[in-house]
C-alpha cells in the first residue's frame, strides 16, 4: 500500500463501534513496518479485534473488569 493510501471510510456492518477508519489507518501505520506484504483494512481490523480479545482475556485472569471496547 503507498504510503499515502487510507482505508476507505465504510467499515463492514457488525464491526464493534469503536473500529473507527481513523483506528484502521494508525493500526496499518504502526504494523506496516512489521510485515513485508502490503496490510488492508481487513487485516487491520484483524489485528485490532484480536488484541482486544487478548486484553480482555488477560482482564479476566487478572480479576480486572474493563472490557477493551471503550465507552460507546
Amino acid at each position: 500500500m503507498p504510503a499515502d493510501s487510507r482505508p476507505t471510510a465504510r467499515l463492514e456492518p457488525g464491526l464493534p463501534a469503536w473500529i473507527t477508519p481513523e483506528l484502521i489507518a494508525e493500526t496499518i501505520r504502526v504494523w506496516q513496518p512489521y510485515y513485508a506484504a502490503p496490510l488492508s483494512a481487513v487485516d487491520a481490523v484483524e489485528i485490532l479485534v484480536n488484541t482486544a480479545i487478548l486484553l480482555d482475556s488477560i482482564g479476566d485472569r487478572t480479576g480486572g473488569s474493563d472490557d477493551c471496547g471503550g465507552s460507546q
